[in-house]
């Protein structure tokens, strides 16, 4: 008699469960070292789960199919165990609950950990109801900014000059050179020529660790996440609450390119935004402005703007302001959020671009950037 589709499930179980969980739970733990906590939060439960019904099933099998499997001797009257599958429930027995035990110790272990202290957003960021993006700006508050930047421990590049800018000062605002904390992404970080160009358009550049605290952000006028960030978003990902407490404080934060080969759907910025893939469409020239009266295009020759080398699918509350003539990826988006102000560049401020074949972003675009999200304009 043909079996029901239930039957085939339970002898497909029956005779598969044990190692469907165990590569699950392998998969499961792999996407925690590789800080894919979905992945983890999937695959480990229903392996766990997977193992434990099916061990469960031959336990109820009665004392001499326990003492057999457990002994490694044939099962009395088996009929669908071979020896590799008595084998495998033999070891999953042993593998199990060391495998639960040493997870669960390592997640108390990291529950435990110190954390850097998070300074909590104004109740108006934390509504249920999503903040609506506004480009009316408080007074500025340039002037709260005042202590001179220190770089942060463990900083694995070293710049030669720190905090000072150049004689060029292409960037001339009213209150001063702008402080920039520059998210550092490793010794093998490919585009830190970008610092140096910071600091010769007039620019206050330092390096900071990319899990430094709200207190080492907010003495910034600007963070910057250059081009290439996905290769540190683990650690980003650490504390993401303390870049949009900076943000909802007054803080301005710049956001390049992820450049990833993969989706990434960072939680350190306010609002929804998924980082499709790193693929560059030239076609995509000339570039489309949506908006030629504001500050960072007014003026402005398209091919100066950043250009959309990442492709992202974000929430209406970010406002395209470039994109792609082709693809129609944004290249530039803006967004306020609390007191403090994002801009989204999926360009590459690295000089080395031009020499690659690829539009570069102008000085005076760069200039408008930061001095946008420090303030020093009003729209």
């Amino acid at each position: 008699m043909k079996n029901t589709f239930l039957e085939d499930i339970q002898l497909f179980i029956k005779k598969w469960g044990i190692y469907i969980g165990i590569i699950a739970d392998i998969l499961g733990i792999l996407g925690l070292i590789f800080g894919q906590i979905i992945v983890w939060y999937v695959l480990f439960p229903f392996g766990i789960i997977i193992i434990l019904l099916r061990l469960w099933g031959i336990w109820h099998q009665g004392p001499r199919v326990k003492q057999a499997i457990l002994s490694g001797q044939p099962i009395p009257d088996a009929k669908i165990y071979t020896d590799r599958q008595r084998n495998c429930a033999k070891w999953s027995f042993i593998f199990l609950p060391i495998l639960t035990l040493g997870t669960l110790a390592w997640m108390i272990c990291k529950a435990v950990q110190p954390q850097p202290q998070i300074s909590t957003p104004t109740p108006e960021s934390t509504a249920t109801t999503k903040p609506t993006p506004t480009f009316t700006i408080p007074p500025n508050l340039a002037s709260t900014l005042t202590p001179s930047p220190t770089p942060t421990d463990n900083i694995s590049i070293e710049p030669t000059e720190i905090n000072k800018p150049s004689s060029a000062n292409v960037c001339s605002f009213s209150n001063g050179p702008l402080t920039v904390g520059m998210i550092d992404l490793g010794p093998n970080y490919l585009y830190v020529d970008i610092f140096t160009r910071l600091q010769d358009i007039g620019l206050m550049p330092t390096w900071i660790s990319p899990i430094a605290t709200y207190q080492e952000l907010s003495i910034y006028d600007v963070v910057y996440l250059p081009s290439g960030w996905a290769i540190r978003e683990p650690e980003l990902e650490r504390y993401p609450n303390i870049f949009k407490s900076y943000v909802n404080k007054g803080g301005g934060l710049l956001v390049e390119q992820a450049n990833s080969d993969t989706r990434l759907s960072p939680s350190f910025l306010p609002f929804p935004i998924t980082y499709l893939h790193d693929e560059w469409d030239r076609e995509d020239w000339p570039l489309v402005v949506i908006d030629s009266s504001h500050i960072l295009t007014r003026g402005i020759d398209p091919v100066d703007l950043p250009s959309p080398m990442d492709c992202a699918e974000m929430d209406d509350s970010y406002f395209t302001m470039v994109s792609g003539g082709k693809t129609r990826c944004t290249s530039l988006a803006i967004t306020s959020y609390g007191d403090g102000r994002i801009l989204l560049s999926m360009g590459n401020a690295s000089p080395s671009m031009e020499n690659r074949g690829y539009p570069m972003i102008s000085d005076e675009v760069l200039c408008r950037m930061f001095g946008w999200l420090a303030k020093e304009y009003d729209h």
